[in-house]
């Protein structure tokens, strides 16, 4: 079973729920993967922690533990990460199973705040970065009380049974838009244009749209492009490929098309985003 979120749909709704609550919202499929968050950059003490090679692995074995979590407790519930910041994750849930999880991060509690500030602090310094600038980055996420938290988390727990309620997540066997999602993803260094799509799944271009707009939330093409974009992300913030390998590993044959289209999309170029979100 495979999980499809409506990415436009699901982007404005994250971008409306961190409007009225302030709080960076996360959502994950089934299989821990990121799908989208807002705001799309994480607060600095977080990026600080990842430039770290072991940071960046606490950081996404956090992630994968707060899922498994939730997957078993089936509900929502709150924790301090790895580098000491306060999160709360929910599954968001269908029947008997789980379509994905909803994270709320890097949040600071009001109550206790200088014992938790000391102890990110600390685990910063035990990954080997300058405390001092820790404390600088953790001084700009805001404190918040466990009622605004709960509250908050409260809020999660009904954007998660909304997502599925409202259509913006669904769930698929090993149905046409699985097997296309598949696809796209396992050959993302190819020439993925709507006439080669077509011909793989013997599809005619019409229903190659209304899949792709009913199962992914958006035309084909620009589906391929947000896919191209995460996989060039991650093979920036993990690997030492050139941005010339990077480029063609995604798709991109072209350097330069790729650090256009880069930048225009993420808002920094390749290099410097590898710069921020490297090992």
């Amino acid at each position: 079973m495979s999980s499809f979120f409506d990415l436009k749909k699901l982007q404005q709704l994250l971008k409306d729920f961190y409007t009225a609550v302030g709080i960076r919202i996360s959502v994950f499929d089934e299989r821990f993967c990121l799908v989208t968050e807002y705001p799309t950059e994480a607060p600095k003490y977080c990026s600080y922690i990842r430039t770290t090679a072991c940071g960046a692995e606490g950081c996404r074995k956090c992630d994968f533990a707060a899922c498994k979590r939730a997957e078993k407790q089936q509900a929502a519930h709150i924790y301090v990460c790895h580098a000491g910041v306060t999160e709360a994750i929910t599954p968001i849930r269908f029947e008997n199973g789980v379509l994905g999880y909803v994270i709320l991060a890097h949040m600071m509690p009001l109550e206790n705040y200088d014992t938790a500030f000391e102890n990110a602090v600390a685990l910063c310094e035990k990954y080997g970065l300058d405390g001092t600038q820790g404390r600088e980055y953790l001084s700009q996420i805001a404190p918040r009380s466990r009622e605004q938290i709960l509250a908050a988390v409260h809020l999660l727990d009904a954007v998660s049974s909304y997502l599925y309620v409202a259509n913006l997540v669904k769930k698929n066997g090993d149905d046409l838009a699985t097997r296309l999602d598949r696809f796209l993803r396992e050959n993302l260094h190819l020439k993925l244009t709507s006439n080669s799509i077509c011909k793989q799944f013997l599809i005619s271009r019409t229903k190659l749209y209304m899949v792709a707009t009913e199962s992914f939330g958006m035309p084909i093409s620009q589906y391929v492009f947000s896919l191209r974009i995460k996989a060039a992300k991650k093979l920036l913030k993990e690997s030492t490929l050139s941005l010339a390998d990077v480029a063609a590993t995604v798709g991109f044959p072209d350097e330069n098309y790729f650090g256009k289209v880069f930048k225009k999309d993420v808002g920094i170029p390749p290099s410097a985003y590898r710069k921020q979100h490297g090992d």
